[in-house]
């Protein structure tokens, strides 16, 4: 997580995420998780940040509230869940995405 560190904290964010995702049993995905802790994060104490979130099944998110976040994402070959539109291939498999305006499309 990165941002309004005291927000962050405040929030317990990092954690809030990953036990909503990690829980499943709700049918919440680790997409859904990260969007759902940055707005709860703005809705009660006003915080901004972003978050790059990642299961240890190779799910993963990319989700910010700020204007821009610089972020980056390598996988490899054939792991993780998410599609990486413009994605550079890695020598030995995998593929690596970057950005700064926008999360990953899918």
């Amino acid at each position: 997580a990165t941002g309004h560190g005291e927000s962050i904290m405040r929030m317990a964010l990092g954690t809030r995420i990953l036990l909503d995702a990690a829980g499943g049993a709700n049918g919440i995905t680790i997409e859904q998780a990260v969007h759902d802790g940055l707005e709860s994060m703005r809705a009660r104490v006003g915080g901004h940040g972003g978050i790059i979130a990642v299961l240890p099944d190779g799910s993963f998110a990319i989700d910010f509230s700020t204007e821009r976040m610089a972020w980056g994402l390598a996988t490899v070959a054939e792991q993780g869940e998410g599609s990486l539109s413009q994605s550079e291939q890695l020598v030995g498999g995998g593929t690596m995405q970057v950005g700064i305006d926008a999360p990953p499309k899918e």
